[in-house]
């Protein structure tokens, strides 16, 4: 990853993702990444999430990562204590001069509203 992307990955999140099946089991979701930085959640506007096909009654955000990171879709993204579903991961190329990775992780996620 280079510098420039570094410096506006500043954010610490982790993630949680439920474990495989054992004997016809299922947990719930485990820790999986931790240290992972990431750029400010930014709040989709009402016109992405209309294209999108989301429910508009759900606030959705994106954020991205290093392209190395593991995160997948129905991962939990946690950032300050908060869990985000994720909805949506796409990895897109990324080439700068002395990044370390040849692409960058685009990641939607959502957080429902509580009620009045």
């Amino acid at each position: 990853m280079s510098l420039s992307f570094r410096l506006v990955m500043d954010i610490p999140a982790s993630t949680k993702r439920n474990p495989p099946a054992t004997e016809g089991r299922v947990t719930g979701p485990v820790s999986y990444l931790t240290g992972l930085f990431i750029e400010p959640l930014t709040q989709l506007t009402p016109d992405v999430v209309t294209q999108m096909g989301l429910d508009a009654l759900i606030k959705h955000y994106a954020t991205a990562t290093d392209g190395a990171n593991d995160v997948r879709d129905g991962d939990i993204l946690t950032v300050a204590g908060r869990d985000y579903p994720v909805m949506n991961v796409t990895t897109w190329p990324w080439r700068e001069f002395g990044a370390t990775s040849q692409s960058k992780k685009r990641i939607t996620v959502q957080e429902f509203q509580q009620g009045n």
